[in-house]
């Protein structure tokens, strides 16, 4: 019911002439993607990581922590281009992610990362 309302309200805006910007219903300005923006989104396995997921390219641009909820992540509003995507967490390993391109307008998926423990060290032979 309210996107046939706000269909209408556009419609009548547009034959009224008015150019103003209709903004989705419920979503807040800052999180809506034009086509020179995106999304980086995933979901870390390790949940209660407390991961750090830094994004950049050739310095780091933006970061993260991992929602200790469901493990889910987004970093949003990133220009067009290609980013490195490094996870950081206590007592696992760097997981680093080269080449990942955000379309304008889009959110790309990571999918579920799986980070791997720091092996113990060996103490004999």
């Amino acid at each position: 019911m309210k996107k046939i309302i706000a269909i209408l309200i556009g419609i009548i805006l547009v034959v009224a002439g008015c150019k103003e910007t209709i903004i989705q219903y419920g979503v807040p300005k800052e999180q809506i993607n034009d086509a020179l923006h995106g999304d980086i989104v995933g979901k870390i396995i390790q949940k209660n990581s407390g991961s750090v997921i830094i994004v950049g390219q050739v310095s780091p641009i933006d970061s993260v922590m991992v929602n200790p909820i469901d493990g889910s992540f987004a970093l949003r509003g990133l220009q067009i281009g290609n980013y490195d995507l490094t996870i950081r967490a206590d007592n696992y390993r760097l997981y680093l992610r080269n080449n990942v391109f955000v379309q304008g307008g889009g959110v790309t998926y990571v999918g579920e990362v799986d980070l791997s423990t720091v092996p113990e060290l060996i103490s004999s032979t």
